[in-house]
């Protein structure tokens, strides 16, 4: 028996043992496991109507034997199907063949020229296949690997890759629809126990769901946001397209529709489509789309979360004094905080207009030319509950600055009087004297 040691191709690969029951292993994972050791030897698997015994070399199926059906009946069929040989000059060379004189009926078929070499090859592959494809589906019996140095076979048949087997097994009994590594599926959490092959104890619990490793981490790591590809990146994509497979059959995951696709589905959401301009499918106007909660879910969670940001920061900005004192019966707090605030507003207003002052020997036309001067921010120009500051000049050395809509408060008038300290000194001086330096520290 052959078994090469793990390489980091083969990290997480699946571990079956050489002998159980189908209902808790299935068959394509017992091939698979087969495949990744690199087995030689026989895979026996009886069924309830049948047993077949499947021919491994060095991990590659090379032969499939059924007890009910032999190699040359399965043969015959193919060649017919395939239009190779006539039904009657089929069943007429096999009968001349009977027991097996002047070698394998094949080879006779080959001596006669009726086929060649290359289509006998060509059709034992193809018939091994066909019968591979109807025990793979088998849900119950039991298997059990013989292994060996070497199996017969015919030779000069190309062996079957089992990852190349599963995905023509997918095609062949869905029609072609094989999962994609670059579709997105989203999880779903079922009501049936899940258990790791190689690693739980059957516990005589029929409804348990088995699964290897790898597409365990496979299903738990589905998010419905990543393409199948991005969750699984180690797992090269027809083991990955077959374990999709896999839990898609369970009802494990399922695939979201591509963005921009319609869905014909019936759900719990009705909208409306309008018709199609350029005659499109037929539609009476609405479409009806499944929205599957445990998708939607977490986006609506998402939206209600950055909502409530917004409107945290939008407070913050439009009355700071709310994020101190938020409740209703706090009104009178709230009021005596926003009026310090708006205080601390209007001193930095006038600070501002008496530096201006200083500058160019006036107070300036309006709070603007402040900000363009950098001595105000552009949120200065409004009191902590976003009303507008007032400004309004009434000559060059008086000013009157308050807050629109708040008269209770007062209007502050600034006027620069001769006694004023550096400010003052400016009136007094006449036009014939040297504008003065004023150093500041």
């Amino acid at each position: 028996m052959t078994g090469p040691s793990n390489t980091h191709e083969d990290a997480g690969r699946i571990v079956i043992p050489h002998e159980g029951d189908l209902r808790t292993i299935p068959l394509p994972l017992i091939v698979q496991s087969l495949a990744d050791k690199s087995e030689t030897g026989i895979l026996t698997v009886q069924g309830e109507s049948d047993i077949v015994a499947v021919s491994f070399l060095s991990g590659a199926i090379v032969a499939a034997d059924a007890l009910n059906q032999t190699v040359e009946e399965g043969l015959g069929k193919v060649l017919v199907a395939r239009g190779l040989v006539d039904a009657g000059a089929f069943e007429a060379l096999a009968n001349e063949h009977q027991g097996g004189r002047d070698g394998t009926l094949a080879d006779l078929l080959v001596a006669r020229g009726l086929i060649s070499r290359s289509q006998l090859l060509e059709s034992l592959r193809h018939q091994t296949c066909d019968q591979l494809y109807g025990i793979l589906a088998w849900r119950s019996g039991d298997f059990k690997f013989y292994g060996g140095d070497e199996v017969s076979y015919e030779e000069g048949m190309e062996p079957i890759q089992v990852e190349e087997l599963l995905i023509a097994a997918i095609e062949h009994t869905t029609g072609g629809d094989v999962p994609q590594v670059s579709d997105i599926f989203s999880r779903h959490t079922g009501l049936r126990p899940v258990c790791l092959i190689g690693q739980d104890e059957p516990e005589g619990d029929e409804t348990a769901i088995w699964l290897t490793l790898e597409e365990y981490t496979l299903w738990q790591q589905t998010d419905g946001e990543r393409q199948a590809a991005e969750v699984m990146p180690a797992l090269r994509p027809r083991r990955l397209q077959a374990a999709l497979h896999r839990l898609i059959g369970l009802d494990l995951i399922e695939p979201l529709p591509a963005p921009g696709v319609r869905s014909h589905q019936v759900g719990v959401t009705e909208i409306f489509v309008p018709p199609d301009p350029d005659g499109g499918a037929a539609t009476d106007g609405r479409l009806r789309l499944a929205l599957d909660p445990r998708t939607v879910l977490p986006w609506v969670a998402r939206a209600m979360a950055v909502l409530a940001v917004v409107a945290l920061v939008l407070v913050a900005v439009r009355r700071p004094a709310t994020m101190f004192v938020p409740f209703t019966w706090q009104d009178g707090q709230r009021n005596g905080l926003e009026n310090q605030l708006r205080r601390s507003r209007l001193d930095a207003v006038q600070r501002a207009a008496r530096m201006f002052f200083l500058m160019e020997k006036r107070f300036p036309d309006s709070l603007v030319s402040l900000v363009d001067v950098d001595l105000l921010s552009a949120g200065d120009l409004r009191d902590p509950t976003g009303l507008p500051v007032s400004y309004e000049r009434s000559s060059d050395d008086v000013c009157e600055i308050g807050v629109r809509g708040r008269e209770a408060e007062g209007v502050r008038t600034v006027r620069i009087a001769p006694d004023d300290f550096l400010l003052g000194d400016i009136l007094i001086a006449d036009e014939e004297r040297t504008a003065p330096l004023f150093l500041i520290d």
